[in-house]
């Protein structure tokens, strides 16, 4: 089991390197993108990957209502997919 110095060091090295991605100037121009790819990192670093869903993605990120319809509004898949071509 890690030590909790080594988990903290871990856990800052972690967002550290987020931070430094997100300067990227895709990231520094499109907001949306910059908010999907530290949601999925966070996500991630908690082990919560089990979470990490299109209809979630579209509440949590997008602010889409509960109501939403991952069929007609592709603004989660959308994103998912240039932030994979682009990161």
């Amino acid at each position: 089991m890690p030590s909790i110095t080594a988990e903290s060091t871990r856990w800052e090295a972690e967002r550290a390197e987020l931070q430094t991605v997100l300067q990227a100037a895709i990231f520094v121009r499109s907001p949306a993108l910059s908010h999907l790819l530290s949601y999925l990192c966070e996500k991630t670093f908690a082990g919560e990957t089990d979470q990490i869903k299109e209809y979630t993605i579209a509440l949590e990120v997008f602010e889409r209502r509960d109501s939403f319809d991952q069929d007609t509004d592709g603004c989660a898949s959308g994103c998912v997919s240039t932030t994979r071509t682009t990161a």
